[in-house]
């Protein structure tokens, strides 16, 4: 699973990982960028019928900032639990010509296998996408210091779960509920 440019200079996408456990994928997705483009980085999403809205956010969130790639088990889901899948592909084909053009940016620092928080962020020139993962047991407020200054900032994966969120200057608090949580979150200047 190493990345090879020669042979990505020839090729559209490298898988990062066949990773199946949705908060052990977290920190390979967070760092894949640091070792293959975002366009190029395949990132697996499993969401599954068994997950909670939570669990099957996070394993989407892991894929949104890279190049998405679906498995679980669709044909089990319910109404509800594809509605979830088919918002995150949605979100992720309206912003998906940003990740190309985009650079990235770990605000938190480049994960840590055991770290609980994460955050990777795709800055552009008047937008940025951050996605931030809460891997701890509790509630939390993730600090995350911004790459340069935000007017906005708005959560578009996933709309219909507890968030807050609280800019101030250069840096974004979002309250999460009890890990694992995750979202993805849109910056405008």
């Amino acid at each position: 699973m190493r990345p090879d440019y020669a042979m990505l200079a020839r090729m559209t996408l490298h898988s990062t990982s066949d990773q199946v456990d949705l908060v052990a994928y977290a920190p390979i997705a967070a760092a894949a960028p640091s070792a293959v483009t975002p366009e190029q980085g395949a990132v697996w999403a499993y969401p599954r019928p068994v997950h909670t809205p939570e669990e099957a956010s996070f394993a989407l969130v892991n894929a949104l900032l890279g190049r998405i790639h679906l498995s679980g088990r669709p044909d089990e889901m319910n109404a509800e639990q594809l509605t979830r899948v088919a918002a995150a592909v949605s979100m992720y084909k309206e912003h998906r010509s940003l990740i190309a053009r985009a650079e990235p940016h770990w605000p938190l620092g480049l994960p840590g296998w055991y770290d609980e928080q994460l955050a990777l962020a795709l800055v552009g020139e008047d937008t940025a996408l951050l996605a931030v993962w809460h891997r701890g047991d509790g509630a939390t407020t993730v600090d995350v210091p911004l790459p340069g200054s935000w007017r906005t900032a708005d959560v578009l994966f996933p709309t219909d779960l507890p968030t807050t969120l609280a800019l101030a200057d250069d840096r974004l608090g979002v309250s999460l509920p009890a890990g694992p949580a995750a979202r993805l979150i849109r910056l405008q200047r």
